[in-house]
């Protein structure tokens, strides 16, 4: 199930001509095979040893574009931070 799920997510970034970098897809990757709701920074350093120069600024600016176009959303914590999940 996950899988057809990303697999609508990429096919998304395609229609709407956004161009799928090796990051941009390991981020979406890693959400779409979360277990539970992971914010930004555990995103970047899970990633970091794969990709040196992805920080938690690039993956944010990911984050916002997959959120603009429905594939995530923002869910905020009880402590106010915020975390992401991939849209139902």
């Amino acid at each position: 199930m996950t899988n057809n799920k990303l697999n609508s997510a990429l096919k998304k970034l395609e229609q709407q001509n956004i161009h799928l970098s090796p990051q941009r897809l390991a981020v979406l990757e890693y959400l779409y095979s979360a277990e539970d709701y992971p914010g930004v920074e555990d995103i970047s350093r899970s990633l970091a040893g794969k990709y040196r120069n992805l920080n938690a600024s690039t993956v944010y600016n990911h984050l916002r574009v997959f959120n603009r176009l429905g594939l995530v959303k923002e869910v905020t914590m009880g402590d106010s931070s915020r975390r992401y999940s991939t849209a139902s």
